[in-house]
């Protein structure tokens, strides 16, 4: 008997670990939290889909002057394939792929261009990035 209960015991702690390890894991389909990254000596918070992550993103915010939000003309959220940004005295471009639907970017003050692509359609703006946040929304027809 003590046998017995060992045996359904074992069976049943392995039913509860896998089952609350499934539940614990995110789905295999479930875009990555947010996280601050590096790329050309600045950093990036990029991301956004779902409620969870655009809370990340926004405990976030003040530690970045720019904020990016690509949306299709309906206002729902995209992606851009690509997002290149580059200051007003030339230098190195950085390139983020994937971007969106929010991407933040930690800046020094000043003028810069920046280039994106959503669907193969190129957008440019010129953004100038001073002490408080800079918003700059992205919208694309027919995406």
């Amino acid at each position: 008997m003590n046998n017995l209960l060992r045996t359904t015991a074992g069976a049943l702690s392995m039913t509860v670990a896998l089952w609350t390890g499934a539940i614990a894991q995110p789905a295999g389909d479930a875009p990555p939290a947010p996280r601050v990254e590096r790329a050309g000596g600045m950093s990036y918070v990029n991301g956004g889909v779902g409620e969870e992550a655009r809370a990340v993103i926004d405990r976030l915010s003040p530690d970045f002057a720019l904020r990016n939000v690509f949306s299709g003309q309906g206002g729902q959220y995209v992606v851009a394939e690509r997002v290149t940004l580059q200051n007003a005295s030339g230098g190195e471009p950085v390139v983020i792929l994937n971007a969106g639907p929010i991407l933040m970017i930690s800046l020094p003050p000043g003028r810069y261009t920046m280039e994106a692509t959503v669907g193969g359609q190129l957008q440019r703006k010129t953004v100038q990035v001073g002490s408080a946040p800079t918003r700059v929304d992205w919208r694309w027809p027919g995406a």
